[in-house]
């Protein structure tokens, strides 16, 4: 790689033949012995493309646990809406004795059906005392 006669510091880029590339400092010590000291260059690129295996496999995940949650999560919350919304058309339509379903989750829609329902009440209670 070097030649002896060479100054006594000399840097080299090695191409191996499966890819493998190196860098290596020759260095000619006081008692005229030659070192070789090398560095494959090939780690740090491997060490990327673990490091971006390991960002796909992550963003997939995450993905994927978005999507798993916004069918269960999301739809739920659908479907509580359209309960809420189905018992409103009944009110709207007349039936003043009809009431919002409260499942006792304590959630923002059992909220809201207790305070319709707490409306309902007193609208009934204040057209009793019309008649």
């Amino acid at each position: 790689v070097a030649d002896p006669n060479e100054p006594s510091q000399s840097e080299v880029q090695i191409e191996g033949e499966k890819g493998h590339n190196a860098i290596a400092l020759v260095l000619r010590l006081p008692n005229q012995m030659i070192m070789l000291v090398g560095r494959d260059l090939g780690e740090p690129e491997r060490f990327r493309a673990v490091i971006r295996r390991a960002l796909m496999l992550a963003l997939g995940m995450m993905a994927l646990g978005g999507l798993l949650i916004w069918f269960f999560v999301g739809r739920a919350a659908l479907k509580r809406i359209d309960i809420v919304s189905e018992a409103s058309r009944r009110i709207m339509g007349g039936d003043l004795s009809g009431r919002l379903p409260v499942t006792g989750a304590g959630d923002e829609f059992d909220r809201l059906s207790e305070n319709l329902n707490s409306m309902l009440a007193r609208i009934a209670t204040l057209n009793e005392g019309l008649k």
